[in-house]
């Protein structure tokens, strides 16, 4: 789904900002000595569309989790860490890419509008964002008045995608 390669191009072009980029491939060496995220919220209230690793009809293997979010659902952060990107992607809607800590990058992905901008530290389970509820989105989408929309989570380590599975806990 949300490959390196078509993001890197859409936020480079977005946002003309190379150590955006450079910054999604690895821990400055202050970072790198922090460890991997010890667990991860559950960003909205719904169920997994489709697993990591699972096949995709389109070919690949999902590199995310898809989540059916209630329309205007409320999204919050997954884990702590600072807001590196906040904007459209042509094709994902409002994406909110967050640094974590020990080089780890956590992408959301089909929101409406996020409530944080770029360099704001956010802490797990604060609110970061909506879905969208019926009506046009920001990106200039309209979301047809559906009941749920896909609200896309992805975490990477030094730049590929990991399961979040493995620290993700369940939503309340």
């Amino acid at each position: 789904m949300f490959t390196a390669q078509s993001a890197q191009a859409d936020l480079a072009s977005r946002a003309g900002d190379e150590t955006l980029l450079r910054g999604m491939q690895g821990p400055s060496p202050a970072e790198a000595a922090f460890s991997a995220p010890q667990s991860l919220v559950s960003p909205a209230a719904g169920r997994v569309l489709r697993r990591y690793g699972e096949a995709l009809s389109s070919g690949g293997h999902a590199n995310g989790l898809p989540i059916a979010a209630p329309q205007g659902a409320r999204v919050a952060s997954p884990g702590a860490g600072t807001v590196q990107y906040a904007g459209p992607v042509k094709g994902w809607g409002v994406i909110l890419i967050l640094r974590l800590a020990g080089g780890y990058h956590l992408v959301l992905a089909g929101l409406d509008r996020t409530t944080v901008s770029v360099g704001q530290s956010v802490a797990a389970g604060e609110a970061v964002g909506f879905m969208p509820d019926g009506r046009q989105s920001d990106d200039g989408r309209a979301d047809g008045g559906k009941a749920s929309r896909e609200l896309y989570l992805e975490v990477r380590d030094q730049g590929a995608p990991v399961n979040p599975g493995r620290w993700l806990k369940k939503a309340g």
